[in-house]
């Protein structure tokens, strides 16, 4: 299913999700060190399918103009973007989100992980929280991963989670415009109640205040 032009909408994702391993919360001017850090010493690992990573390292300067946008974008519900976060640790570890990008009537689930914290399960086990929040909090009518068909460890996300494979299509990627393949990976509301995504526990959700949120009845 893909979506059709449909009109901009106002959308609200809780300020924390909390799995049994991960925080995923939008970033803060305090994390800026941090992101100095994983992401340039990533920055190998990422490029193969994260065209932005050609621009690392940014430096402190534009690294803290990028979070204050996804600061202002979180708030004004145009874009979630997320930190990726060790509950035990709080080490930061890496990226993830709900975005619109040019669909803005559903949601899309974005990620990216550290290459140390590869193969734990934790990107599953982040975009089953996701997936939960955009059908059941956020009311999005279907959910969205997109990928390359080359990246195996990315596209298992989705397949794991029993997402829909629903389209091919061929994308402009990179600041050299490069013609790349993106699949479309959906899953809706109602195949979502007997999709393994389902089987995953309820994250414990969090306000801006630190105020529990209860889930929908």
């Amino acid at each position: 299913m893909v979506e059709p032009d449909v009109p901009q909408r106002t959308w609200r994702v809780p300020a924390r999700i909390e799995t049994a391993r991960l925080v995923l919360r939008p970033y803060t001017l305090e994390d800026v060190a941090a992101m100095d850090d994983v992401i340039p010493a990533n920055r190998e690992h990422l490029l193969t399918f994260l065209p932005w990573a050609v621009d690392e390292p940014v430096g402190t300067e534009k690294r803290t103009e990028l979070v204050e946008k996804f600061i202002a974008d979180f708030k004004a519900g145009t874009a979630f973007t997320l930190g990726i976060f060790d509950r035990a640790t709080g080490e930061f570890i890496g990226g993830t989100g709900l975005h619109l990008r040019d669909h803005p009537g559903h949601l899309e689930i974005g990620y990216w992980l550290a290459e140390h914290r590869q193969g734990e399960g934790l990107m599953t086990e982040a975009a089953a929280a996701l997936t939960r929040v955009a059908l059941q909090w956020s009311h999005s009518p279907f959910v969205e991963i997109r990928c390359s068909p080359a990246n195996a460890r990315s596209r298992l996300v989705p397949q794991r989670l029993g997402f829909a494979l629903v389209d091919t299509l061929e994308t402009t990627c990179g600041s050299d415009a490069r013609e790349e393949l993106t699949e479309l990976w959906q899953l809706t509301p109602e195949a979502f109640l007997d999709s393994p995504a389902s089987a995953e526990a309820r994250p414990a959700l969090v306000d801006g205040i630190g105020s529990p949120l209860a889930w929908p009845v």
